[in-house]
């Protein structure tokens, strides 16, 4: 995700932290084996 929007790693995990916190998307499974859900 990084190369591909030509960002760094800390802005890539902030805006996952940010979209996670207003809902839009949620975790399922774990780290290694998960799937992100987009929630509308």
């Amino acid at each position: 995700l990084m190369e591909q929007l030509n960002l760094g790693e800390s802005t890539v995990y902030r805006a996952i932290q940010k979209l996670k916190d207003e809902g839009i998307i949620e975790r399922i499974g774990s780290n290694k084996t998960g799937h992100w859900k987009v929630l509308f």
